[in-house]
């Protein structure tokens, strides 16, 4: 005879979600506001509010058609105002307009060329014996470049 487990499922811990108008978040995004204040008008922080939008798919299809809806709305109307705002800067000389323009624009890219001077040794191309006679050579040079130097003990004149 099998015994029934009497205890009850164990409740679940932690805050309960809160309740979040996903339609308001929709219109606010569709008028110009970013997630960061969407979440916070609806008492939310922006880290749990990315949370939230991560595992909640109808949540985050809302934040994805609010900010396309004000993307087709607007560009249209900004992009001829920037355009001209960067001709502009273009015609005042303004080099870091002329630079970004050959880069992001245009496509140019800028050639640097590195000259390296000197010789290379490789000694793994030596045989053994040679290979022991550049290695003694080596450290017979080292050897010729430390300084030894005595260290005297101080004497204390504070008393």
């Amino acid at each position: 005879m099998t015994k029934k487990d009497s205890t009850p499922a164990p409740r679940k811990r932690g805050r309960p979600k809160k309740e979040l108008n996903i339609e308001q978040i929709r219109e606010d995004l569709k008028n110009g506001l970013n997630k960061e204040d969407c979440y916070r008008d609806q008492g939310l922080n922006a880290s749990y509010g990315g949370q939230r939008e991560r595992k909640d798919e109808e949540l985050a299809r809302a934040v994805r058609e609010g900010q396309e809806e004000f993307k087709d709305r607007y560009a249209d109307a900004i992009k001829p105002l920037l355009t001209s705002a960067y001709r502009q800067k273009v015609l005042d000389g303004d080099v870091a307009a002329i630079l970004y323009g050959m880069r992001n624009i245009v496509g140019f890219t800028e050639k640097r060329a590195l000259e390296v001077q000197g010789e290379v040794n490789h000694i793994h191309t030596l045989d053994p014996a040679q290979r022991a006679e550049r290695i003694k050579q080596l450290r017979a040079e080292l050897e010729s470049e430390i300084v030894d130097v005595a260290i005297e003990e101080s004497v204390d004149d504070s008393k």
